[in-house]
């Protein structure tokens, strides 16, 4: 499943997704992000919820059940940018639910501004 904001665009119809080596890595998640901002410093700039794949299953519904879940608690005032820092603290607080089929892609740029790319 491509996840992508309403404000995303192609810009290169010839790029090819390595969907295969996701599979062999058996990842359910797959996001643009940088591990030391992601891990390390917890910071919710470590990710980019603006374009993701997700795998169907129930893995992912239930990470997505969990994202939502902290949209409506006590802890969402405190989560800047409330989508990518409420994914940064489930990988944080629950790493051993979260990290291993979560893939930080950095091989491509999934998530760029069209003045970058243009």
């Amino acid at each position: 499943l491509l996840w992508m904001d309403d404000d995303a665009i192609f810009v290169d119809m010839h790029f090819e997704l390595p969907l295969a080596s996701y599979e062999a890595a058996g990842v359910h998640l797959v996001l643009w992000g940088d591990e030391r901002m992601t891990y390390e410093e917890g910071n919710s700039e470590g990710v980019n919820t603006g374009t993701m794949l997700l795998r169907r299953s129930e893995w992912s519904r239930a990470l997505l059940a969990a994202m939502t879940a902290l949209a409506s608690s006590a802890l969402r005032p405190t989560l800047v940018n409330h989508d990518q820092g409420g994914l940064v603290h489930l990988l944080n607080t629950q790493p051993q639910l979260w990290r291993a089929q979560t893939l930080l892609e950095r091989s491509f740029t999934m998530n760029g501004h069209w003045p970058e790319d243009a």
